[in-house]
């Protein structure tokens, strides 16, 4: 994420060198044989802690903890140390780059040195009393600010080197444009693969999709909007066809909101809470429990797919186990992912259950953050799409009788306005989706907390379920001169 990110923010002419660079640091930094690090450890540019709270509170921590280590704690650290230096020496990695490229395009030590410091610099924190405050409660907020301030800056021309604007300008949209290229390539190659095409465009936002349904994420900020996401919804939209003018202009709208919104200064105590007080969880935007549950007794809140059991237990009869479900992953993060890792198959055969056979790749996604690199089985891209659809033409069934009642003439007028006619006409075929959806939906749920069929049965059961529904949105059917997917004609059908 460091690395898409410097191509364009370090200021080098040759931007799309970054790569390589930060390729040789990984390579010749843990074999002390990086030049740039040894003379940013001469600036104590790297080589020290780093500046930011949160790192700096997690060195004291593992210090005082490293004293209680016994002999087991010391062989298990000893072999996670390597995985851990390279985790903790990304940030120096990508400055050591940064470093390597200005010396390599100009010989000047102080401008690459200055560069290396600028690049991700945590010292830098204002003098906002209010900032000072929420960084000390709200975790990473500072790396965040600074992360957005260097996008913002350069974007505006406002360069980490002594350039002129025209200059600073002048390499940033060149290097964006090399990161364009690259990304054009890369859909020409990925843009039939049938695991991409399962996603929801907006999922593939924050990822580079590779083949078999593995991805890399992304940090979703301003060059990853300009010169990843734009394209990729150009490309679809209008040269492979295959995305509507309201996924489009939609995907576009809400990606310039992410990239340029604040980090979140809500405390994680007081977070959760506010949360389940609204039913909504902020990170993803969408509601806790969905509505679909929201009507039932709490303590059939759950998706039997994706509640933990632990959650399931600690809920009870008064709470909503996805409800708790939400409070657990809030406050323990990684470790309640562990926990219910763990745990989801011992209690479910405590209570006479078993879950069901799992792929290799439906284990990897059990990892706690694995999701970040492994796409989901069933692609979203059809259900989304329908649910999306489904909102407008609920909207439109709805509002219309009360135009109706207080006339023929303002019923007619609703009618004609935007493509409410012909929203309201596929009602009846929604209406058919919606039930064949609730049908499998159920059945699902049957599956899951079946105490008769095997794990093997369960897991067979799940993926007829799954093919079902993919194949009830997704077939192909020929509308005039078109054939695309089942749900995208209605959404043409529909005007969207």
């Amino acid at each position: 994420m460091d690395m898409f990110n410097a191509v364009t923010a370090s200021g080098v002419k040759h931007g799309y060198l970054i790569p390589l660079q930060i390729m040789k640091e990984l390579v010749l930094t843990p074999l002390f044989l990086s030049n740039a690090r040894q003379e940013l450890k001469k600036t104590i540019t790297v080589g020290q802690p780093d500046y930011s709270k949160e790192f700096n509170h997690i060195d004291v921590e593992a210090s005082k903890e490293a004293k209680k280590l016994n002999s087991v704690d010391k062989l298990l650290k000893a072999i996670a140390s390597p995985f851990t230096f390279l985790s903790m020496a990304s940030d120096n990695i990508i400055r050591q780059a940064v470093y390597s490229q200005h010396m390599l395009e100009t010989g000047d030590k102080a401008l690459a040195t200055n560069a290396a410091e600028e690049i991700i610099n945590f010292r830098r924190t204002g003098s906002s009393q209010g900032i000072a405050i929420t960084r000390q409660i709200a975790p990473f907020v500072n790396a965040n600010l600074q992360g957005l301030h260097i996008n913002i800056a350069t974007f505006m021309g406002d360069s980490i080197n002594p350039l002129t604007k025209k200059q600073a300008l002048l390499r940033y949209w060149s290097n964006g444009a090399a990161i364009v290229g690259a990304t054009l390539f890369y859909l020409a190659l990925m843009s039939d693969d049938d695991e991409y095409k399962k996603l929801d465009p907006t999922e593939r936002d924050s990822f580079f999709i590779l083949p078999n349904g593995y991805k890399i994420p992304m940090r979703f900020d301003l060059p990853t909007y300009l010169f990843k996401v734009i394209p990729e919804h150009v490309f679809n939209r209008f040269i492979k066809e295959t995305e509507d003018p309201t996924k489009f202009k939609k995907a576009l709208k809400e990606g310039i909101i992410r990239a340029l919104a604040t980090p979140s200064v809500m405390p994680t105590i007081a977070g959760a809470p506010f949360e389940a007080k609204l039913n909504k969880d902020f990170t993803t935007n969408r509601d806790i429990v969905g509505q679909g549950l929201q009507g039932l007794e709490p303590e059939l809140q759950y998706s039997p797919k994706n509640t933990s059991e632990l959650a399931r237990i600690l809920a009870g009869n008064t709470v909503s186990p996805m409800q708790m479900d939400h409070f657990l992953q809030k406050y323990l993060a990684t470790t309640m992912g562990l926990i219910a890792w763990i745990t989801n198959d011992m209690i479910a055969e405590q209570q006479g259950r078993q879950r069901p056979e799992k792929t290799f790749k439906e284990k990897l996604l059990d990892i706690p953050n694995m999701s970040g690199f492994v796409a989901k089985l069933e692609g979203s891209r059809n259900i989304n799409d329908f649910y999306e659809l489904n909102q407008e033409v609920q909207r439109v069934v709805k509002s219309f009788p009360k135009y109706k009642d207080v006339s023929i003439e303002e019923a007619q007028k609703y009618l004609d306005k935007d493509n409410n006619r012909e929203l309201i006409q596929l009602q009846k075929s929604m209406d058919r989706v919606s039930n064949f959806l609730s049908r499998l939906r159920e059945e699902e749920n049957r599956v899951y907390n079946s105490t008769t069929m095997s794990a093997k049965d369960k897991q067979a059961a799940l993926d007829r379920i799954i093919h079902d529904r993919q194949e009830a949105l997704g077939f192909k059917v020929q509308i005039g001169e078109t054939k695309d997917r089942f749900i995208q004609q209605l959404r043409k059908q529909g005007g969207l």
